[in-house]
């Protein structure tokens, strides 16, 4: 595994790829990376339909780990302090899987809005209104 650092990010900020065959390779993954608390990163892979024993993830093409494969499927989830997945990896970033020195699947990561972060944006949006309300009557 490569020991390289990834920029700090947005508490509960989402980074998804949804990766498909090239090459005539018709598996697929979901790439999933969430920060947490204290510049923690968690990264989860989940493998489809893909062939042989291990494959390797790519991001920004920088081997990042191999992944064992068992009946065509894997699953993998790194938890991170900051500095220890991918250098640079935000919305636009490529994800690579690898086999035998060529790429399997392949797609690019997005920045997806996190549950919490949705929850509370409409807490704010709700107090400030709640607030105007109040103004307006003069309490």
């Amino acid at each position: 595994m490569s020991s390289i650092t990834l920029l700090p990010s947005t508490l509960g900020q989402v980074l998804t790829a949804r990766l498909t065959g090239v090459g005539g390779y018709t598996g697929r993954a979901v790439v999933t990376l969430t920060s947490l608390k204290n510049g923690r990163q968690k990264l989860y892979i989940r493998l489809y339909g893909v062939g042989g024993l291990r494959a390797e993830f790519f991001a920004n093409k920088t081997l990042v780990n191999s992944i064992p494969i068992k009946d065509g499927a894997a699953q993998f989830t790194m938890i991170a302090s900051r500095g220890e997945i991918v250098r640079g990896l935000a919305g636009g970033s490529r994800i690579e899987i690898f086999q035998n020195d060529a790429p399997i699947l392949e797609g690019t990561l997005i920045t997806k809005k996190s549950a919490s972060s949705v929850m509370l944006r409409e807490y704010v949006r709700l107090a400030n209104k709640t607030w105007s309300k109040l103004k307006r009557s003069g309490v």
